[in-house]
């Protein structure tokens, strides 16, 4: 699993896959898997598995459910 910044609000999301155009595809903190502007995050970094992320209050519930049910 890999987590990202927005830069503005400093929230975590869920990196998932980057495309061609400059956009990438994440869970925002509310659950919704998205396509966003690459730009607007830090660099992702590498958590070793989503279980752990949530426990260690890395990623919330809403993001955690979203990653379980992506990754089916």
């Amino acid at each position: 699993m890999e987590i990202c910044r927005n830069k503005k609000t400093d929230k975590i999301f869920i990196y998932l896959d980057e495309s061609d155009d400059g956009s990438a595809l994440m869970i925002t903190p509310l659950g919704h898997v998205m396509e966003l502007e690459y730009k607007l995050f830090t660099e992702p970094q590498d958590i070793d598995d989503a279980e752990s992320a949530h426990d260690q209050g890395h990623i919330n519930t809403a993001q955690y459910e979203a990653y379980c049910i992506y990754h089916q």
